[in-house]
């Protein structure tokens, strides 16, 4: 009734483009060696209740990397209970970061170079950030499942999840170095983490017909998607901007690019051993997306 299975991992990856750029201009990505870890260890649990009626499944892993240097869990919570025969219910809840990811911690390199006065240069910059917290997300789905006859079933799905912790390139404040007798103001643009909030929240609603010649399978999806705190600038505050990635907390608004309605079909047909006929067709509502470079 009861099976518990522990895990650990361990995996190291290096990146070098030392040998490809010009590391005194910054011309290439990352101009250095980037090393990335992570060690994970993790046990997974699966116990069956009242006769194999109610079964719980439950899983953690905590990861560990070596920039940032912060332990992150990943788990998952799931339960299922079979009413009868024909209906069976079930519940998840489980949250999952990231992994470490080698652009956000090593890049360095150099956009622009430009005098800005009398032995005064400008430098902008893409620099690395060990300490960025990795996107997260959390996730609730409930769901029912019932036997309608011996040939159809049905299978309705609630799902709500959040994500937090996005990053982006951003402006941080600008510094000064001195070589020589010159003077270099340095423009950082360095991944940072966003106050934005996603959460979505949705329905999905699926039907299989099975018989002798053929299966039938429709489905649809109900959802939406709302951000929270998101201002569209890409300055932190103490840049002096008045306009900078805090200037909408609070705000609220939904986001145009997750399609509001999708569904489809598949149709697959089998009239004899020789013979066998699939049809697959999808609906999208309309979607907006909007990009920047």
């Amino acid at each position: 009734k009861l099976s518990i299975k522990p895990g650990i991992a361990y995996r190291t990856a290096v990146y070098d483009d030392t040998k490809y750029s010009d590391t005194i201009q910054k011309a290439g990505i990352f101009n250095a060696k980037g090393h990335i870890v992570s060690k994970t260890a993790s046990i997974r649990a699966d116990y069956n209740l009242f006769h194999s009626k109610l079964r719980l499944i439950g899983g953690i892993t905590l990861n560990e990397f070596n920039y940032p240097d912060t332990m992150y869990p990943s788990y998952q919570l799931a339960a299922t209970y079979r009413v009868n025969k024909e209906n069976l219910v079930r519940a998840v809840y489980s949250q999952a970061p990231r992994s470490s990811n080698v652009f956000d911690t090593y890049i360095d390199q150099t956009l622009a170079y430009f005098p800005s006065g009398f032995r005064s240069f400008t430098r902008m910059a893409l620099q690395g950030n060990k300490n960025l917290a990795l996107l997260t997300t959390n996730m609730i789905e409930l769901g029912y499942r019932s036997k309608i006859s011996s040939k159809m079933n049905i299978d309705i799905e609630l799902f709500d999840i959040t994500g937090k912790h996005f990053s982006a390139l951003v402006e941080n404040k600008s510094y000064r170095e001195t070589r020589g007798s010159d003077t270099l103001t340095i423009v950082p643009l360095v991944p940072t983490n966003l106050p934005l909030i996603l959460k979505q929240l949705g329905v999905t609603v699926s039907v299989n017909y099975t018989s002798k010649q053929i299966q039938v399978k429709p489905f649809i999806t109900l959802q939406q998607t709302k951000m929270k705190n998101y201002a569209p600038y890409g300055v932190t505050p103490d840049t002096g901007e008045p306009l900078h990635i805090y200037s909408n907390m609070g705000g609220k608004e939904i986001i145009k690019s997750t399609p509001a309605v999708f569904g489809g079909a598949s149709v697959n047909y089998v009239p004899d051993s020789k013979w066998n006929f699939n049809l697959n067709a999808y609906y999208y509502s309309s979607q907006t997306y909007s990009h920047l470079s």
